[in-house]
């Protein structure tokens, strides 16, 4: 009787086993690069969008703090635009209570901003 000698190698199934490892290996790694890549985009967007909106309000509220007239600078306002990396302003509404602060608020991209300015010329009952 003849022995069969045993060859070295890979079988079929072992083969097929460490294809299909390396390819869920493979898709594991695209998901996780493409997943970074959106949330690195997400971030330097709200980035931006904080940016804008920290130098826009500034801009209002020395507008509104010191301005003689706080009233007619709110209605200049009412229709500024600022843009910076193709993100604009929109929505920009003001409030005013009856203490005189400014409440005002407006959108970036997704984000929405709200912030309270208290002009210096009004006088405040405590």
């Amino acid at each position: 009787m003849h022995h069969i000698k045993s060859r070295r190698g890979f079988t079929i199934a072992e083969i097929l086993i460490a294809v299909s490892i390396a390819a869920i290996v493979m898709v594991t790694c695209v998901f996780g690069i493409s997943s970074a890549i959106y949330t690195i985009r997400a971030v330097v967007e709200k980035s931006t969008a904080d940016a804008l909106a920290e130098a826009e309000a500034q801009y209002i509220k020395n507008e509104i703090r010191f301005a003689h007239d706080p009233d007619a600078v709110i209605e200049s306002l009412s229709g500024h635009d600022a843009s910076l990396n193709d993100m604009s302003v929109s929505g920009l509404i003001f409030e005013t209570d009856p203490s005189g602060a400014v409440t005002f608020r407006f959108a970036i991209g997704e984000h929405e901003y709200e912030y309270m300015v208290i002009p210096l010329n009004k006088e405040f009952i405590q």
